[in-house]
């Protein structure tokens, strides 16, 4: 009798260990998650701020959020704000590749307004050039999500 209650008792153990330790892996996991997404969100932070400090890239920036074209930019301020802007997808290219590896939720993509972004006449009239510097994977998202398509060249 004393045998059989020591081997309820080690069951028990056993299962409240395991209780114990999925509920610390899950805990994990969302830490992990919330890191991933904080990351990004940190790093366009930094972004911000350091660009801010320009008064060029300050009058430029504004001047793109109001709907300014590259046509109505000079060749320093498309410069900044291009720059900028890849520094900015770069950091949201990193947020699509987790949301790929699964660590992330696919709503971390419609939570980061890129429907601001890429509807900005400056971005869509610069989106030839930028495109090349993104991964295709992510290019072919952003193409199908925001309407950004390109032409593919033609081939002789």
């Amino acid at each position: 009798m004393i045998s059989a209650i020591g081997e309820i008792t080690g069951a028990l153990a056993v299962v409240v260990s395991l209780v114990y330790l999925a509920r610390q892996i899950a805990f994990s996991n969302r830490l992990a998650q919330a890191e991933a997404f904080r990351s990004p969100i940190s790093d366009i932070n930094n972004l911000n701020a350091t660009f801010a400090m320009d008064p060029v890239y300050r009058e430029a920036v504004f001047r793109v959020i109001e709907g300014a074209s590259p046509d109505d930019l000079d060749a320093d301020q498309i410069q900044l704000v291009e720059i900028f802007l890849i520094s900015v997808l770069n950091c949201y290219e990193q947020l699509f590749r987790e949301v790929r590896r699964g660590v992330l939720d696919e709503e971390a993509l419609s939570e980061w307004g890129g429907t601001f972004l890429f509807g900005l006449p400056f971005l869509r009239g610069r989106w030839s050039g930028m495109r090349q510097r993104l991964g295709p994977p992510f290019v072919e998202y952003i193409e199908s999500s925001y309407d950004m398509r390109w032409p593919e060249p033609e081939t002789a």
